[in-house]
């Protein structure tokens, strides 16, 4: 009878053993390789986002309705302490003053504060950055901030070379920083989890590949 080979692998294979054994386990460590990167990054993306839209690097100048006269100087008041509203006053090139207090959009004749709580803008001021679009010719920028209970208010308002007044006002509250940093969160979250998944993907199929050619 003819001798028959022997088919049983050896034992004793030089060929050594993979790190995953089981394909599966190394595609399941890429994928939640992929879901933490995606959730961490999304995370980061979010605190920064919600920290930059607060700031008010997003909100543009508007502006408000001609005083009487040409305003020569501006000051604020705090009208309202309870709502946080500030009243705007301005001194007029004929001596005169007059207010501008919200949500009213017309200017009265009335006396300067006693108070100034105006300080001046510094040049850091988010109002001033290049997003805000401020208009050429601001002089005479002034900066209020106020903190109540759930939520700063930053006002900046300057004089324009016509003699025209805009403001820059931003609110931020703890609920809307959260909202956005939500939103933010699961939308660059799902960007980013496509994104490390073709990555892995790719890195999947070519070490695969090799193994196989080398096998």
């Amino acid at each position: 009878m003819a001798h028959q080979p022997d088919l049983t692998p050896d034992a004793t294979s030089p060929r050594a053993a993979s790190p995953y054994p089981f394909k599966w386990t190394r595609r399941v460590v890429v994928l939640l390789a992929c879901l933490f990167l995606s959730v961490l990054a999304g995370g980061v993306t979010g605190v920064v986002v919600s920290r930059i839209d607060s700031a008010g690097y997003f909100v543009r100048w508007q502006r408000l309705p001609n005083p009487p006269a040409v305003a020569t100087s501006l000051a604020l008041s705090v009208a309202r302490p309870d709502r946080g509203f500030v009243t705007l006053h301005a001194r007029l090139a004929s001596g005169k003053s007059v207010a501008l207090t919200p949500p009213e959009a017309v200017w009265q004749t009335s006396a300067l504060p006693s108070e100034n709580v105006a300080s001046p803008c510094a040049p850091s001021l988010p109002a001033l950055a290049r997003t805000t679009n401020p208009p050429n010719g601001l002089t005479g920028c002034v900066y209020h901030y106020g903190r109540g209970a759930d939520c700063d208010q930053r006002l900046a308002v300057a004089l324009h070379g016509d003699g025209h007044v805009w403001q820059w006002s931003n609110g931020r509250c703890a609920l809307g920083m959260i909202g956005v940093a939500l939103i933010t969160f699961v939308a660059s979250g799902l960007v980013y989890l496509l994104l490390f998944s073709f990555l892995g993907l790719v890195w999947l199929r070519r070490r695969e590949g090799g193994e196989v050619t080398s096998g």
